[in-house]
């Protein structure tokens, strides 16, 4: 939808339709990238109201025995010409009901953004994680080996890797930044302070996740803490801010934009489809990643058991939790269906406005012409994404020894 030849049939397809009640005079016509943004909107608005009628259809089931577990489970000569009907259908609402759903997605792209930043965190202790116990286990496979080359942990050699270059990338943003506003006679102050911010709470999330204070707490992650943590969790948010300066407004004169701008949004339609291509599969690993995840679970208690687990019973008459598949086969739902649904509804928000750089359609101000305007909101999101990403991994970090008296285990 955006390529320029595809943008540009739909502009001369759909232009009067679309764009008949926006336009403010007969000479003010849109251009082929505005077209190519509506598109986006109107295809996600159909991704949208999808997963919304699932999650809504399914809220509340918790066995697969429920007649609506087929809806998430099966039924895909159901579901898949239900998805195209409404795609197609959004394409003929007027294009001001559009461009009003368009600025609630970007609440709900903001509130994707968030639900990545947490499991981003958990990610990064998962990941490390996954390093010590293989690392562990080919340290076991190695005792006794005989040359040194034998004996070297590769695995602990991928973790040193990762954390230098999370490091690395972080140190080459900050300069990064620095050198392209060096070459501005004013500078971009936005970059610079944003770029300073980040290379200080970097520094103060190292220096926490070797602490003792952090390490010694027995009641949540503890020694699991380290720099590796902070590297990736680190890196992330300068690539945010990084991020932001790309695509922040274009160049004009007498304003900061100007200065902050430092690379060209406009590419081929190659760079385009590349660039789609790993939104989709960042996106989608992100959302199934989090939606198969429940977010609030009870109490291991006694008297409670998780609400959608199925409980398995041993011989001697325990109750327990089973593997994934085992409580598919006694009829329990691992994941909550509604919720997996509410966070795909929520990732087409998010692929709607970074698809098309979070920007505004204007068509008030250009009395020729409807284009899309590059926001300011997408350098503000991401920089105060980046804060919020160092805050969310701090206090994981510290609420464990801040609160001795809850388990922070799980």
């Amino acid at each position: 939808m955006l390529t320029d030849t595809i943008s540009s049939e739909l502009n001369d397809f759909f232009a009067q339709r679309w764009w008949g009640e926006i336009a403010k005079s007969e000479i003010q016509l849109p251009t082929a990238e505005a077209s190519g943004a509506m598109a986006v909107y109107r295809v996600m608005m159909g991704v949208f109201a999808f997963h919304t009628i699932l999650a809504c259809s399914l809220c509340g089931v918790r066995s697969t025995a429920d007649a609506r577990a087929k809806l998430q489970n099966e039924l895909w000569c159901v579901k898949l010409p239900l998805l195209v009907a409404l795609i197609v259908a959004m394409f003929f609402i007027p294009g001001q009901v559009v461009l009003a759903v368009a600025n609630w997605f970007k609440a709900g792209g903001f509130i994707f953004i968030l639900i990545q930043l947490i499991f981003l965190t958990a990610f990064s202790y998962d990941v490390y994680e996954d390093l010590l116990t293989w690392a562990e286990a080919e340290e076991t496979r190695k005792q006794g080996a005989e040359t040194c080359c034998d004996r070297i942990i590769w695995w602990d050699l991928v973790k040193v890797l990762l954390t230098l270059g999370c490091y690395g990338f972080c140190i080459f943003t900050f300069v990064a930044i620095v050198i392209v506003n060096n070459n501005h006679t004013e500078g971009c102050w936005v970059g610079v302070m944003a770029g300073l911010v980040n290379m200080v709470c970097m520094l103060i999330v190292s220096g926490l996740s070797v602490s003792g204070f952090v390490r010694d707490a027995s009641n949540g992650a503890g020694y699991r803490n380290g720099i590796f943590q902070s590297g990736v969790v680190s890196a992330y948010a300068c690539w945010l801010v990084f991020s932001a300066m790309i695509n922040s407004p274009e160049p004009t004169d007498g304003d900061w934009k100007m200065q902050c701008h430092v690379y060209s949004i406009h590419n081929s339609g190659l760079t385009k489809m590349s660039g789609m291509v790993f939104v989709f599969i960042a996106v989608l690993w992100t959302a199934i990643r989090n939606g198969s995840n429940t977010f609030f679970t009870p109490a291991n208690t006694g008297d409670a058991e998780a609400p959608l687990l199925a409980p398995a019973v041993d011989e001697n008459g325990e109750t327990g939790e089973k593997e994934d598949d085992e409580t598919e086969e006694a009829g329990g739902v691992t994941y909550s269906y509604s919720q997996f649904h509410i966070v795909f509804a929520l990732a087409a928000c998010y692929s709607a406005m970074l698809l098309t750089r979070w920007g505004d359609i204007d068509h008030e101000d250009t009395p020729d012409k409807i284009n899309l305007q590059d926001s300011e909101l997408s350098v503000w999101l991401k920089i105060v994404s980046s804060w919020l990403c160092y805050l969310i991994y701090t206090w994981a970090m510290v609420a464990p020894p801040l609160f001795p008296d809850r388990d922070f285990s799980s």
